[in-house]
């Protein structure tokens, strides 16, 4: 996943702290819920990316059936520019991942602002 590496800085959910969390196990037994938030390495590429995808809609709402992308800061400018909040949806999680991976794709593709930067000057990074 190069062209996530290039892109992404860091993710967050529930299921990837490194703490003991026990407590939020026994809260959530089912399993953790579908809202992740995601810090690109570019405020650039963050600003970008919703506009690029197919099956997440860009909206503020966390819960519901559709997918959905959030740029947080065009709503709060107290928030690091480079922070996407992302809710899954009913969708098949595989179509919902091809639609991110294309975004990023793009992204690198049509070198949006910065993303050169990002990939330390490279003509070409490989897409996969």
């Amino acid at each position: 996943m190069q062209v996530v590496a290039a892109l992404v800085e860091r993710v967050q959910h529930a299921s990837l702290q490194r703490e003991d969390m026990g407590w939020l196990k026994q809260q959530m037994p089912n399993g953790f819920g579908p809202v992740f938030a995601i810090w690109m390495r570019d405020p650039a590429a963050a600003r970008a990316l919703p506009s690029k995808l197919k099956l997440f809609q860009h909206a503020t709402s966390l819960g519901g059936v559709e997918s959905l992308i959030e740029w947080r800061r065009m709503s709060d400018f107290d928030v690091d520019e480079r922070l996407l909040r992302i809710s899954v949806g009913i969708e098949d999680w595989r179509d919902l991942k091809a639609d991110l991976l294309a975004g990023m794709k793009a992204l690198l593709e049509e070198g949006v602002q910065g993303v050169q930067e990002i990939q330390g000057g490279e003509a070409e990074v490989p897409l996969r």
